[in-house]
């Protein structure tokens, strides 16, 4: 189970959203670590993305 839904339940809250709501805050020097993260994401999907599309195939 994630931990921000254990966090939720423990707390007594309705769900995760209130528990981030109220308790996430950002961490310095995170946001480049993130970005780097996704960069790699979006460039690893872009090129499943053009394999399916030169072998015929579609995700959906």
């Amino acid at each position: 189970m994630p931990v921000i839904v254990t966090a939720a339940r423990r707390l007594g809250h309705a769900n995760a959203s209130v528990t981030t709501r109220h308790y996430a805050r950002p961490i310095d020097g995170r946001d480049a670590q993130v970005a780097k993260h996704l960069d790699k994401l979006g460039t690893e999907r872009a090129s499943g993305t053009q394999r399916a599309r030169k072998s015929g195939k579609t995700s959906t």
